[in-house]
């Protein structure tokens, strides 16, 4: 049984899926406690379901959506739970991404491979940076996304850092809902010879896409 908040469709509001329609199936609980989280929820809920009754669901959604986002909460709090759901899905022939805040490990090659990792690396303007599972990093493949939200240059120059100790073959997202660090991530990026940029705007939010290679 799988404690979930709700099932619904939607358009992606997270990394490079940004704005593309998906099936959301929203975990309950988080017990990461970042700052400003509207998922700071303990794990004790009522609302249980069957993996079958979510893939009715999901079913329900539309025949013809066959993208799923897996998010929270943290999903990973239900790690059991979490993969056989998702090779329910797979299964199915949907694609499927988990949106996880890496402060859980993540299972090495196991569970690998036909559904994404969309990872929030915790940066200092969170609270919780210290919580943040580095090793997960290098579990990454390509398809996988590790998104920085920044605040502030110490959030920056922390995501820098990170990336430089712990490479990732993942594609990296730096993040920011401040008007104002939206505009100076390129500037930095180009300071420290980063290339291969890319924005992403949405209405409310701002998305940039980097190549952390160095050269």
């Amino acid at each position: 049984m799988v404690y979930i908040n709700d099932v619904y469709k939607g358009l992606q509001t997270d990394c490079t899926g940004i704005g593309k329609p998906c099936i959301y199936v929203e975990f309950f609980g988080c017990d990461v406690g970042c700052s400003k989280c509207r998922h700071s929820q303990s794990i004790e809920c009522k609302k249980r379901s069957s993996i079958n009754k979510i893939m009715g669901r999901i079913f329900k959604q539309g025949i013809d959506l066959k993208n799923v986002v897996i998010t929270g909460g943290e999903p990973l709090i239900q790690f059991n739970e979490l993969y056989p759901l998702v090779y329910e899905l797979l299964n199915d022939d949907y694609k499927v991404a988990i949106e996880t805040g890496n402060c859980y490990k993540l299972p090495r090659d196991t569970y690998r491979r036909s559904f994404r990792y969309l990872v929030d690396c915790k940066t200092p303007s969170s609270g919780v940076a210290k919580k943040n599972v580095f090793t997960n990093l290098a579990l990454l493949s390509s398809t996988d996304e590790v998104k920085f939200n920044i605040q502030d240059l110490s959030d920056y120059e922390f995501a820098l850092k990170t990336l430089r100790t712990y490479p990732t073959c993942a594609k990296v997202v730096f993040y920011s809902d401040n008007p104002k660090i939206i505009e100076c991530i390129p500037i930095w990026l180009f300071q420290d010879r980063l290339y291969n940029i890319q924005f992403i705007r949405s209405e409310n939010n701002g998305w940039l896409v980097a190549n952390t290679n160095r050269t």
